[in-house]
């Protein structure tokens, strides 16, 4: 179980457009696999390029698995953006 908790996860119009039209994913169905308790694992990436961001993996009431990446709004709160996310091959 994942020690980070994610209850809320925002998108902006980029991102969102990005899953829709090349990653074949809806905001609802990431915010599904990594909301309210449904992450399987998070863990924290290093980039050093990008910074610090959490990596998410989650699965759809329907079985897909999703891998996600999301920085921190408001940690104590649980808000995040998503900066990218997309279906998780292994």
């Amino acid at each position: 179980m994942p020690e980070e908790w994610i209850g809320e996860v925002f998108f902006s119009e980029a991102v969102e457009w990005k899953l829709r039209e090349r990653r074949g994913l809806t905001p609802a169905s990431v915010r599904e696999a990594v909301c309210w308790g449904a992450a399987q694992a998070a863990v924290w990436d290093n980039d050093p390029e990008r910074g610090s961001r959490l990596l998410v993996l989650g699965t759809t009431g329907d079985g897909v698995r999703i891998k996600a990446v999301l920085l921190p709004v408001d940690r104590e709160d649980g808000t995040w953006t998503c900066k990218t996310a997309m279906r998780a091959t292994r």
